[in-house]
């Protein structure tokens, strides 16, 4: 899984990037058809933003802003929302794959 962190108006220091790189690399425990990870951090507005565009295999991408006073706060809240989506979507998969087969062994019951 690749992970690019980039700055747009923001100066992007090794600590930052090491700790976005380590918290965003903890998403693929979550779901595991993540093919890369853009991290966009952002001064605009008096606000710190951290955009992120999650690139999966099979269903398309997930985008994530926010916007805090702080930039690690930021992170931290954008990483939260990551992990929500990530989950949403893996029920998703796994839901509707069990939904079928309970059909499937429900019909054959009555028979």
């Amino acid at each position: 899984m690749d992970i690019s962190i980039s700055g747009r108006h923001v100066e992007v220091t090794q600590k930052v990037r090491e700790y976005a790189t380590d918290k965003f690399s903890k998403t693929e425990r979550i779901f595991h058809d993540v093919n890369s990870i853009e991290v966009i951090l952002k001064d605009e507005d008096r606000k710190k933003h951290c955009e992120v565009i999650i690139h999966t295999r099979k269903d398309g991408n997930l985008i994530v802003d926010v916007a805090r006073d702080e930039l690690f706060e930021a992170i931290d809240v954008a990483i939260d929302k990551c992990e929500r989506q990530l989950r949403k979507l893996k029920e998703k998969r796994t839901s509707h794959r069990h939904k079928a087969v309970a059909r499937d062994t429900g019909a054959e019951a009555e028979e």
